[in-house]
């Protein structure tokens, strides 16, 4: 009796009726705004506006018809051949051009063609001769060591229009009057010369002195066909 009595001394009994207390704060405190969502919650504050149902109709889904890529595209039961229509190609092979002259070697298969060229009229009928031609075994020759470098027309393909060269001397070996020259490599002007190459081989042209006029070497009597 000494030992339960001494349990519920003055401030033990005090600290026993606040923590009573508190708990039953917090319980009204929890308590409070949940019932007054309860009473919230029977109706709205105001009346609201009356709407009527929507009718609902059901909707079929019909199937898309075909694009144009699935009504163009094909299978296989085409016809063959037939003439192109206007404007437009065929894959066909093309025939060579009748104006052209073309010829297969039966040794080594070589296929070379030939297509003229018209050219405007010249004074004397000097007018040149110009043709495209082409040889595939152009190009049999050629390597991963080699100038691979295709003409200027394409690969395979020449056209030979010709050209006028001029050729000069070393420079090291113009000792003419007395001079000296610099021993280095480069080239100097030497004489009046020129050369005449065409696809049909190549000629001199050298300058007459009597007349001062420069022609080929067969009609100056001079120097050799080249």
């Amino acid at each position: 009796m000494r030992r339960s009595q001494g349990l519920l001394n003055p401030p033990v009994r005090r600290y026993l009726a606040v923590s009573l207390l508190l708990a039953l704060t917090l319980t009204e405190v929890v308590a409070r705004p949940t019932a007054a969502r309860g009473a919230g919650a029977v109706g709205p504050s105001v009346p609201l506006p009356t709407t009527a149902s929507v009718p609902v109709t059901e909707q079929l889904m019909a199937s898309r018809p075909a694009d144009q890529a699935t009504l163009r595209e094909l299978h296989g039961d085409q016809p063959t051949g037939g003439a192109a229509p206007d404007g437009s190609g065929t894959y066909a092979a093309t025939s060579l051009s009748p104006s052209g002259t073309w010829d297969v070697s039966a040794q080594t298969g070589d296929f070379s063609w030939s297509y003229p060229l018209r050219v405007p009229p010249a004074p004397g009928g000097l007018s040149p001769s110009l043709a495209l031609s082409y040889t595939s075994s152009a190009v049999d020759g050629r390597t991963s060591s080699t100038n691979n470098q295709s003409s200027w027309i394409g690969d395979g393909w020449d056209l030979s229009q010709g050209f006028v060269e001029r050729t000069y001397g070393a420079c090291a070996s113009d000792t003419d009057g007395g001079t000296t020259p610099p021993q280095v490599g480069d080239l100097c002007w030497k004489s009046d010369n020129a050369a005449a190459v065409s696809s049909g081989g190549g000629e001199m042209l050298v300058r007459d002195a009597g007349t001062g006029r420069g022609g080929p070497s067969r009609t100056t009597g001079r120097g050799s066909s080249a």
